[in-house]
């Protein structure tokens, strides 16, 4: 349920992200590539 990376069917996960409202689990290998990326995150 990455809503960066519709395709990921993995069930190793690391962590939940509230996006939308909603509360999306992110597995480990997704997570890596999220967070070694140069973004600003925030809050609104």
């Amino acid at each position: 349920m990455n809503p960066w990376n519709k395709k990921c069917s993995n069930t190793d996960i690391v962590l939940y992200i509230m996006f939308n409202g909603k509360r999306l689990p992110i597995c480990h290998k997704c997570w890596e590539e999220i967070s070694s990326k140069d973004i600003e995150w925030r809050y609104t």
